[in-house]
Order: structure tokens, then C-alpha cells, then sequence
């Protein structure tokens, strides 16, 4: 469908209202990943995982009713305390672990470029785009795209080449191999990035929750992958319901803090690349806590006006007076990719 057609169904291009909006908050989901790398189109990481896991322990690890790789090393850890206490056999309970861990591994090889396979000048392109048209962004995805766009926007800020930068509220030394969660910063040339559901760059160590470093002679993803091999995993919150992701939110200071900086946000939002179906009701209800002006971008592909229509009404339906305004826009017309 030509934009004109997509205007009577409601359906507008970005440049058309862009200047009804002062740099709109983002809210990023899994369309926005695709879009720089195709191989993240898959339904579910825990559906990959899996499939690479052996059959003997597949079952297994379904059997434990959660998407959550931390949670079930956990059962899995306090099944073997419980087997040494009363002298029970060990071995398949470790066996088990370490298919965990090599099938994760895999799975985040699978789904995820190196960052040599990375186009840079995408990055740079996005990277600008989002310092000089938004303001903070949430991001749903755990991937590493945005690890990248922090880290440029900070470079371009240092080279003069822009007057401001995105930062995650974890600080530290660049030198170190981890820096930790600080919940406040008065930095006035920062603009924020809150992964609402974790990330692969992040882990927990008892209460504290910490970001690895990538360091210029060693991938991000091998440092990710050697922290699994010790037995941590990453601070992300996967698949399930929407309960379950609260529980795993809940588990964690900083998924915490960016849940509740979403729910007293009153800045115009901009939503791209996710359908916000029952599983993120948390995330839509978050939205709701504050009256906002919302701009829902739709995926159109080769959609027929039927579907679009259905999609627009359930957008609606989702906000309904719970918004201040609710504009859609084609999701095309949004960023450089």
C-alpha cells in the first residue's frame, strides 16, 4: 500500500507529524534487531536453545515450566545439594548443567554477529539518527545492537562530532572488566537507554548487577560466552508470560529501576518493532501509569487493509483513554537502516 492509502486507514508517514513531536521517547522490541540483522527473526531464544540442547535433557529442561536459564541452573544446582545430602547419584544432575550452559552458548553464537560482522556504517547511521531525532530509549531486545550505539553516541560526543550521548547508569572505570549499576547520574549531556528486560552484557553477582566490558582484542559475545562457562548467566529476561517476566524483573535492582522510570515517564513514547501482546501487559501497563502522548509505528509489509485495520483497533483498544493521543505511523518512515 502507497502512503496515501496508509493515510486514510490513520496510517501516517514520520516526517508528516515528526514536528508535532520535541525527539519522542523510544520503545524498542524485536523489529528493530531484525531490521539490522535478520537471523534474530526467531519466535523464541529459549525455542533455539532447545533445539541445540541434547534430547536427553531437552524434556528436562521444559519440564521446569520457565523460559529462565538462571532459574533453572538454579533447581538444577540445589538438586545435586540435595542428592550429596543423602548420598544419591550426581553425575546426569552436572551433566545437565553443562548442557545448559554449551546450549546457551551455542544458541547466542546461532542468533548473534560478531562484531566484526557488524556494519559500522549502519551503526553510525542509527547511532546519529537516535542522538539528534529521540530522546531516552527502553529497549525490550537483550541483544548487543545498542551496547554498540552507547558506546558510538559516547564517541561522537568526545569527538565534538555531537553535544550529547546515551548512557545505562552503569559506570566504572573503562579499564576494568566490569562496571556496576549506579540508579542516578547528573550528567546533563546524557540521555538514558533502560533495557526494560536485561541484556547479554549484563550479570548479577549476589545483589549488585554489573556490565562486562568488550576490550579491543576479544569479541563482546566470547566474554558472554566464558562468564556462562563459569556458571553465570546473563541478566535477561527471556520468554513466558507476563508474570513471569515481573518475577524476573523482581529479581533484579536495575530491570527494577528501568520498569519504574517507564511508569513515571510522562514524555511523548514512540513504540517501533514489537506488537505488545498479552506476554508484555507489564510493559503496557507501565505505559498507562501516566497519561502520554503515544505514536505506535506499524509494521505494513504486505499486510492487507483488513489486518491493518485489526492492528490499529487493538493498539487503540490496548490504550484507550488511558493515553492522551495515540498517532500511527509506518514503521518504514522511521529509521536509516
Amino acid at each position: 500500500m502507497n502512503s496515501k492509502e496508509l493515510n486514510l486507514l490513520g496510517i501516517r508517514e514520520w516526517e508528516w507529524i515528526s514536528k508535532n513531536y520535541d525527539k519522542p521517547n523510544l520503545l524498542l522490541g524485536n523489529g528493530f534487531s531484525v531490521n539490522i540483522a535478520e537471523q534474530f527473526n526467531y519466535k523464541s531464544l529459549f525455542e533455539e536453545f532447545i533445539k541445540n540442547a541434547d534430547k536427553e535433557f531437552s524434556a528436562l529442561f521444559k519440564m521446569f515450566g520457565t523460559t529462565n536459564f538462571e532459574i533453572i541452573q538454579e533447581y538444577l544446582t540445589h538438586s545435586t545439594k540435595v542428592n550429596q545430602i543423602f548420598d544419591l547419584e550426581t553425575e546426569r544432575i552436572f551433566k545437565a548443567i553443562e548442557n545448559l550452559k554449551n546450549g546457551l552458548i551455542k544458541t547466542i553464537n546461532k542468533v548473534h554477529p560478531r562484531f566484526k560482522e557488524i556494519d559500522l556504517n549502519q551503526i553510525d547511521r542509527l547511532t546519529k539518527q537516535l542522538v539528534d531525532d529521540f530522546g531516552d530509549v527502553y529497549s525490550l531486545n537483550y541483544d548487543m545492537f545498542l551496547y554498540h550505539l552507547i558506546m558510538h553516541s559516547v564517541d561522537l560526543y568526545k569527538q565534538g562530532d555531537r553535544k550529547t550521548a546515551y548512557q545505562d547508569y552503569f559506570w566504572g572505570n573503562s579499564n576494568r572488566e566490569t562496571i556496576e549499576f549506579v540508579p542516578f547520574q547528573n550528567f546533563k549531556h546524557y540521555k538514558h537507554v533502560y533495557y526494560l528486560h536485561g541484556a547479554l552484557c549484563y550479570f548479577k553477582n549476589d545483589i549488585i548487577d554489573y556490565k562486562i566490558l568488550r576490550k579491543p582484542d576479544i569479541e563482546l559475545i566470547e566474554v558472554i560466552e566464558n562468564k556462562i562457562r563459569e556458571g553465570k548467566f546473563p541478566l535477561f529476561v527471556s520468554e513466558g508470560t507476563s508474570s513471569d517476566k515481573l518475577k524476573s524483573i523482581g529479581r533484579s535492582n536495575y530491570l527494577n529501576f528501568c520498569l519504574r522510570k517507564l511508569k513515571t515517564d510522562k514524555e511523548p513514547l514512540l513504540v517501533f518493532g514489537t506488537s505488545l501482546s498479552s506476554n508484555d501487559k507489564h510493559i503496557v501497563d507501565a505505559i498507562c501509569e501516566n497519561k502520554r502522548d503515544l505514536i505506535i509505528a506499524i509494521y505494513v509489509g504486505n499486510k492487507t487493509e483488513a489486518i491493518l485495520n485489526r492492528e490499529v483497533a487493538e493498539f487503540k483498544e490496548m490504550f484507550d483513554k488511558k493515553c492522551l493521543s495515540i498517532d500511527f505511523i509506518n514503521s518504514n518512515s522511521l529509521f536509516n537502516f
